[in-house]
Order: structure tokens, then sequence, then C-alpha cells
């Protein structure tokens, strides 16, 4: 299973941080696509999703989040929480659940 936990670099601001999310010079970096946000309601489930051919950088900006990330190949799963105040991102390869 190819999934890292990335710490995010942070920028301090009086009026509010910035965290920096993805940077074309960091090494798991290919090429960039898009970028999506998403909201999750407290205590909700949001479907399972397989991207074929993308690898996903995953961040929360906000709250805390329980990702459980499965490789069918390998039957096996792996569980991250992210938080805002722990400052990580998922690198998450192609062809995983999560």
């Amino acid at each position: 299973m190819k999934v890292r936990l990335i710490n995010l670099f942070e920028i301090k601001n009086a009026k509010g941080n910035i965290l920096k999310i993805l940077n074309k010079n960091e090494k798991l970096f290919t090429k960039f696509g898009e970028v999506y946000l998403s909201r999750v309601k407290k205590n909700y489930v949001k479907a399972w999703k397989k991207h074929k051919k993308t690898n996903l950088n995953l961040a929360v900006v906000s709250g805390e989040v329980k990702f459980v990330i499965y490789d069918n190949f390998k039957n096996k799963f792996k569980r991250i929480i992210l938080k805002e105040k722990k400052k990580k991102k998922i690198y998450n390869t192609a062809g995983l659940w999560f």
C-alpha cells in the first residue's frame, strides 16, 4: 500500500495562518491537475472512491477527519486521522480505495 503521511508547512500570520498544501518542488509532485474542497458533516460518512490514474493529496484544514484507505489487491486497510491542528496531509497513490 503506497500511502504517505506528510507534514504541512505553516506560515504564521497575525491575520490568520496559511497552510501550504502542495508545492511543485515536492518529490512526490508530478503535475497539477485539479483542486477540490469538500465538507463532511459531523458523524457522517462519505462514499468510497477509487481513482484509477490519479495520485491524491488529502488535507484537512478545519476539524478532524478519519480516512480509511483500502488496497483491494493486498486486502489491507489503513486508518489515518487528520486534524486541523496536526498539519499533515495524506499522499494516496492511484488504485487505492479511500
